[in-house]
């Protein structure tokens, strides 16, 4: 697995808090690209009134499920928390809100921080997350690698599928 170093001071730091202005650092991700999967360990920060708790956080793309994004929450713990969503829904929050129902994305409003946001609702429970635009456009970048965006049909066999329903073959 190979670690991408922070770099410079303020090349993952999240939005500064209004009250305290103490700046959320993200830190190193690693990645690990194979020529079926994509795998990313970063830390997101769960958004809790004026706190952001770090999570340690698994992004998942995989040509098997070519149209959706896997998120596991505290994955280095036996309390993990999985999500599944479109990749397109992440894709098309970084620009402006997306989604409907119970996950939505949506840039930062804060527009200095970079930052992506993303609620997750379960019933009457929410949560709100908020990732580095980086590690998004990094993530979708070598998840496009795997399988470009538009050809996801093509990796799937919908139609070979749907022939084969049909009794074409």
């Amino acid at each position: 697995m190979g670690a991408r170093d922070s770099g410079a001071d303020d090349d993952r730091m999240g939005p500064r808090d209004e009250i305290t202005g103490r700046r959320y650092e993200y830190g190193p991700w690693q990645m690990v690209i194979q020529a079926d999967s994509v795998f990313f360990r970063t830390l997101v920060h769960v958004v809790r009134g004026e706190m952001y708790l770090p999570v340690v956080t698994d992004l998942r793309y995989d040509k098997s499920a070519p149209y959706s994004v896997c998120m596991i929450f505290n994955s280095d713990t036996g309390m993990a928390a999985r999500w599944e969503f479109g990749r397109e829904l992440l894709r098309s929050g970084q620009r402006e809100i997306s989604g409907v129902g119970d996950v939505q994305v949506w840039p930062s409003s804060n527009v200095d921080s970079g930052e992506v946001m993303i609620s997750l609702r379960s019933g009457p429970e929410m949560a709100l997350v908020a990732i580095a635009g980086e590690i998004v456009d990094a993530f979708l970048d070598q998840a496009a690698s795997v399988v470009a965006v538009g050809e996801e049909a093509d990796v799937f066999g919908i139609e070979e599928a749907l022939s084969q329903l049909l009794g074409e073959k």
